[in-house]
């Protein structure tokens, strides 16, 4: 089992420091399992609770949150 708390402040979207985006926090959750040594399951579950919310891009851009994601992913040793 894994999970993930992310909670961001509220951020400036100008130089002005007039408008700003609200606070937000998203909850990640996750689980991996083994069934033997050749074979590992996971599953994660991105933004468990759904919530839309506000965020920049390394550009400075607005950009919408992404909606709740399902993960599934299998790793075989051979």
């Amino acid at each position: 089992m894994n999970g993930r708390v992310i909670r961001n402040s509220s951020i400036y979207l100008d130089p002005a420091n007039t408008q700003k985006t609200p606070a937000w926090t998203r909850l990640d959750i996750g689980a991996r399992y083994y069934f033997s040594k050749l074979l590992t399951l996971r599953a994660n579950l991105n933004n468990a609770l759904g919530r839309n919310y506000w965020d920049t891009d390394s550009f400075g851009q607005l950009i919408l949150s992404d909606p709740r994601t399902f993960f599934v992913s299998a790793t075989f040793d051979f």
